[in-house]
């Protein structure tokens, strides 16, 4: 699986890394999650973002389109996601098939109540 992590700070890159333990490929951008960047996640099965990160109905199309399939939080709250918008086009929000709170649980393996992708 590949993943395209946001919004990147410098304090989380070493946990990234240790975390993911060479299981998945991780592509780290310092940049926020935008309609300018979201074509960054070309490739990717799976993106995590953070607070900042914009995660509106337009992007999430694009993410779609791309074929995105998971959106992955680093933070508690989901108030930068359209929920209702991530739901209409097929996302899932909470522990089921495509959005998850608390990436490092469920993108790092720390929660066995979350699906495997």
């Amino acid at each position: 699986m590949k993943i395209a992590i946001f919004n990147v700070h410098n304090w989380e890159r070493d946990y990234l890394q240790s975390a993911n333990n060479g299981k998945y490929t991780l592509k780290m951008f310092d940049t926020y999650l935008t309609l300018d960047t979201v074509d960054l996640a070309k490739g990717c099965d799976a993106i995590c973002i953070f607070t900042e990160d914009n995660a509106s109905a337009p992007i999430l199309d694009r993410l779609h389109a791309l074929g995105v399939k998971y959106v992955a939080l680093r933070s508690a709250g989901f108030n930068n996601i359209d929920v209702a918008h991530a739901k209409k086009i097929g996302y899932s929000h909470g522990a089921s098939t495509r959005i998850f709170a608390l990436c490092h649980c469920r993108v790092y393996g720390r929660c066995h109540a979350c699906p495997k992708p």
